[in-house]
C-alpha cells in the first residue's frame, strides 16, 4: 500500500511557517510515523529552486518516514511559460490558489499516484488524523473528507508553538479555535448579524448544559465544501478525475469518485481534525457580511453548488472540546434550518424562468452532473461573458 502526499509552498516566510507549525503536527506519533509503519509514502513538495535550501533543516526528519520528492516551479510549463514566471506575474490575491491547482494537477496526472493525500502548507493536524484516515481506506473508502477550522495566526502563534512540543489532542485544538478564531471562521456562526456573504458552511455554537454555565463547549457544522484529505480516483475516470477549475474542495472529489458510498465525511473532531493557520489580515474578495437567512442560504446553495454537495451539507459535523452540552438541541435546530433551506431551493427551482439563459445555466450547474457544475472560476468567466 502506498500514499502520495501533496503540498505546495514557496518563499521564506511561508516555508518557515510550514516547517515550524504544519510539519511538526504531521510528525506527531499518530500521523506520519504511524502511517509509515503501514504503507510507503512519497512526499511531494512543490516549490521554487530559490526556496529549496529553506527546507534543509526538516528533510532529515521527514525522510525517516517518507521519501521526499521536490518538484520545481521552474520545471513545470504552463501556457508557454514556466510556473515560476507565472508566479512572478500573477495577482497576489489569487496566485496561491492558482499555483496550488496547477501543481496538484501535476502530481495527480502521474499514473503511479493511486492514493493522494492533499495538504495545504498551513494545516495543523491533531494527533491521529492520518492513522484514522488509513483505517478508513482499509475499510474500503476511496475518499476521506474533513471540514477545517481556521485559527488566527496573530493571536495563537505563541500558544501553538508551546502546544506543538507535544502531540495535540483534538479537544485542545477545538478549544484553541474557540479562543483564537479567525474572523473568516467567526463569520460562519449562526446568531450573528455579520455572517459571511459567502457561507460555504454554517456553525451552530453549543454551550455547557450545567445550570448557570454559558461557556462554549464546541459547535456543530453543516459544510458544503469540506476538504478532500484523501482521494483514490475511480479507475474509469481517467484524466477527468484530475480536472477541477477552482480550489480542490469544490468539485475534485465528486469528479474523481462517482459513488457517494465510497466517500467518507468525518463527522467528529475526535476522529479527524485539521485547522488552517491564517494571518488575521487575510480576507477573501467576497468578505461582505450580512445576517444569514433561509432565503439567502438557499440562493447561495442554488447558485454556487451542485446537488451532489448535499451529500456533505446533510451531515452534521461535531467539534468538541467538552461532551457535556446542549448538543441534541442544537443539532435539531441546525437540521430544521437545513430542511427549510432545501424546501426553499425546490420552490425557487419550480418558479425559475426557463426562458432566461442565465437561469438555465445556473439550474444546469445545480441540477446537472458534477461535470456541469460551474465552480467560482468558471462562473466568473461566464458572468463576464454574459455581461459583455
Amino acid at each position: 500500500m502506498r500514499y502520495d502526499i501533496f503540498v505546495t509552498v514557496w518563499g521564506q516566510t511561508f516555508t518557515e511557517k510550514f516547517i515550524r507549525y504544519s510539519v511538526k503536527s504531521q510528525l506527531f506519533p499518530g500521523n506520519l510515523p504511524a502511517l509509515s509503519l503501514k504503507s510507503d509514502i512519497n512526499y511531494h513538495i512543490y516549490t521554487d529552486k530559490e526556496s529549496k535550501i529553506i527546507f534543509d533543516p526538516i528533510i532529515k526528519e521527514l525522510n525517516k518516514y517518507v521519501q521526499v520528492k521536490f518538484h520545481y516551479f521552474e520545471d513545470i510549463m504552463y501556457k508557454g511559460a514556466n510556473l515560476k514566471e507565472v508566479v512572478l506575474n500573477s495577482d497576489v490575491q489569487t496566485v496561491k490558489h492558482n499555483v496550488q491547482r496547477l501543481t496538484s494537477q501535476h502530481m495527480l496526472s502521474d499514473k503511479n499516484v493511486i492514493a493522494a493525500i492533499l495538504l495545504d502548507s498551513d494545516f495543523i493536524l491533531a494527533d491521529g488524523c492520518l492513522t484514522r484516515m488509513h483505517e478508513l481506506r482499509e475499510k474500503g473508502y476511496h475518499a476521506v473528507i474533513t471540514s477545517l477550522t481556521r485559527l488566527n495566526e496573530d493571536s495563537v502563534s505563541s500558544l501553538l508553538t508551546d502546544f506543538l512540543q507535544n502531540p495535540i489532542e483534538s479537544a485542545d485544538l477545538v478549544k484553541m479555535c474557540l479562543d483564537h478564531m479567525h474572523p473568516i471562521y467567526s463569520g460562519y456562526f449562526m446568531g450573528s448579524d455579520s455572517n459571511s456573504e459567502y457561507p460555504v458552511q454554517l456553525n451552530w455554537p453549543v454551550v455547557a448544559s450545567n445550570i448557570g454555565k454559558t461557556n462554549l463547549v464546541g459547535f456543530i457544522v453543516r459544510c458544503i465544501f469540506p476538504h478532500p484529505l484523501l482521494v483514490i480516483p475511480d479507475k474509469n475516470k481517467g484524466s477527468a478525475a484530475r480536472k477541477y477549475f477552482s480550489t480542490m474542495d469544490y468539485d475534485y472529489v465528486f469528479r474523481a469518485i462517482g459513488d457517494n458510498n465510497k466517500i467518507y465525511l468525518s463527522q467528529s473532531s475526535e476522529e479527524i481534525l485539521i485547522s488552517k493557520l491564517t494571518k488575521e489580515t487575510y480576507a477573501p474578495a467576497n468578505n461582505e457580511y450580512h445576517k444569514v437567512t433561509i432565503d439567502r442560504m438557499a440562493n447561495f446553495i442554488l447558485y454556487n453548488s451542485n446537488r451532489r454537495h448535499s451529500f456533505f451539507l446533510n451531515k452534521p459535523i461535531y467539534f468538541l472540546c467538552e461532551k457535556d452540552g446542549n448538543w441534541d438541541e442544537i443539532n435539531k435546530k441546525a437540521q430544521k434550518f437545513i430542511e427549510n433551506v432545501e424546501k426553499t431551493i425546490e420552490c425557487k427551482i419550480n418558479i425559475s424562468r426557463a426562458s432566461d439563459p442565465k437561469s438555465l445555466i445556473q439550474l444546469k450547474s445545480y441540477l446537472g452532473s458534477i461535470e456541469d457544475f460551474n465552480s467560482p472560476q468558471i462562473l466568473d468567466r461566464m458572468n463576464r461573458w454574459m455581461t459583455d
